[in-house]
């Protein structure tokens, strides 16, 4: 990150803000082209010929002199610029290298805070691949800004190379260790503490101290007990294209932001339409939705799609209390004679059933089978709910 004066930066390096723009140009803003050159570039990358001590040399860490780090420089420009074009050829680079080295551990170094974007949707697919772990960490200023909070940031970054996480995705912020499943982030002017801390907050309080005697999750396995099993879906991935097409078949209906409709058919167009093979359903309280909303869900769980529904709380939880606007309550009303079901997404936010329908769209889930890894999911992040 290039500092350019005071409150002005800029992303240098590989696919940096301007490499970033002449792509999208040079594809004709062809969202899928674009992924394709991303993930030619990404694929492409090549390790520093630097030694880790001398590429972090502005901080104190003792562990950036292990002679076993390899450093590759990805993405330099602004996280701002995800979507998923750029999500889906992050994403299946990291799980191919999970494949191909499940028993490395992977930092992701981010040139400011807002790496995070990335964690929810990495841990939905490696909660349960047996793999090492990856941990992702930022700061808010540009190493090279005055009194910066970098050098403290990349030094706890690699502290995390000591605790004994199992497989998942991680966020490190400020000394604690944030699991994917629980991180949100918090407007950096915000001068007030939010969950005791600035910049991010643990909504279920799932966050942990980054030392080596933390054990949230339990103690990570042997290095030869890391392989991903034989029926994972990071194995059966062939090209980035089936991510973006997982995506891109993926819809967000969000009631809680009270976007005005003139008419209950463009309401309702993201439920029908046939290119949205996913919907998530996020709701007031409870995951409570109104009538025609509830309506359009049950027939699209007929036709075969996957709909989850979440609740809009920062402190998610669905459950069926208020049993007339209640989005999972039609399971046993409307559709109590139909094997066809709404998906209960329980605690889960609305980023983090998105990553449930990418995970059940690539495995080709049946609504019964995206529920299961609802329910697997919820237990392994979230054992008190």
């Amino acid at each position: 990150m290039k500092v350019l004066g005071e409150n002005h930066l800029k992303s240098e390096g590989p696919l940096g803000d301007d490499e970033i723009a002449r792509l999208e140009m040079d594809s004709g803003y062809d969202e899928k082209t674009f992924a394709g050159a991303i993930y030619n570039r990404i694929v492409g990358a090549k390790p520093i010929d630097m030694l880790p001590s001398e590429f972090f040399g502005w901080t104190d860490s003792e562990l950036v002199r292990r002679s076993d780090i390899i450093i590759v420089p990805l993405l330099s420009a602004d996280s701002s610029h995800r979507r998923t074009s750029v999500a889906a050829s992050l994403m299946y680079y990291e799980l191919i290298l999970q494949q191909l080295t499940p028993s490395i551990r992977k930092l992701q170094g981010t040139g400011t805070d807002t790496g995070y974007l990335y964690v929810s949707d990495s841990d939905v697919f490696l909660f349960d691949s047996k793999t090492a772990p990856i941990v992702t960490g930022g700061s808010r200023q540009s190493y090279h800004a005055p009194m910066s909070d970098a050098p403290f940031q990349f030094e706890e970054l690699f502290k995390t190379l000591q605790i004994p996480l199992r497989p998942g995705a991680y966020y490190q912020w400020r000394g604690w260790i944030y699991p994917g499943a629980d991180v949100v982030k918090v407007d950096p002017s915000e001068s007030r503490r939010v969950d005791g801390d600035f910049g991010f907050a643990s909504p279920h309080q799932l966050r942990f101290p980054n030392t080596p005697e933390s054990d949230y999750f339990g103690k990570q396995s042997a290095e030869d007990d890391y392989e991903v099993p034989v029926n994972h879906p990071i194995r059966k991935l062939t090209s980035w294209e089936d991510v973006y097409d997982a995506m891109a078949h993926i819809c967000t209906l969000d009631l809680t932001n009270q976007n005005h409709y003139h008419s209950l058919d463009q309401l309702l167009e993201h439920i029908f339409n046939s290119n949205n093979w996913g919907i998530v359903v996020v709701g007031f309280g409870l995951g409570n939705v109104n009538n025609p909303v509830k309506l359009a869900a049950v027939e699209a769980v007929k036709r075969g799609k996957l709909v989850v529904g979440v609740s809009g709380c920062l402190v998610s939880h669905t459950n069926t209390t208020y049993d007339s606007v209640s989005l999972i309550g039609a399971n046993q009303t409307l559709l109590a004679n139909s094997e066809a079901k709404i998906i209960d997404g329980g605690v889960l936010s609305k980023t983090l059933a998105r990553a449930i329908l990418i995970r059940s769209l690539l495995e080709n889930h049946t609504q019964s089978q995206c529920q299961a890894l609802v329910d697997a999911y919820i237990q392994s992040r979230f054992p008190k709910r």
